[in-house]
């Protein structure tokens, strides 16, 4: 395995999913990502009771920014210091995507 890929959260009240990924370093480059996360957001649309799907992103990490941009994704706000681990504090870049913005 060179990555990981996934549904975070789905909240069918709200119906909003999140999507999170993984890659390493040796596997970047290459569109490995940015087709697996088209085939989920495609799955989760299709067999998810959700009608937005949000990416969060470092904003220094332009590779994982990319993916979203790529496939049509709004990059809707930068929620400063929304990730706390341990004593590390870093923003997050919301990427956003409407199921008919995707459909469409």
């Amino acid at each position: 395995a060179v990555g990981v890929l996934g549904l975070n959260r789905v909240d069918p009240v709200s119906r909003v999913a999140s999507v999170g990924y993984w890659l390493a370093h040796e596997a970047t480059g290459r569109g490995l990502m940015t087709r697996a996360v088209r085939r989920l957001v495609g799955l989760a649309f299709a067999h998810f009771p959700v009608d937005r799907i949000e990416i969060h992103c470092a904003p220094g990490n332009t590779a994982s920014c990319a993916i979203p941009e790529r496939l049509g994704f709004t990059r809707e706000a930068v929620l400063r210091r929304a990730l706390c681990a341990h004593e590390f504090r870093d923003d997050r870049v919301v990427w956003g995507l409407l199921r008919e913005e995707w459909e469409g």
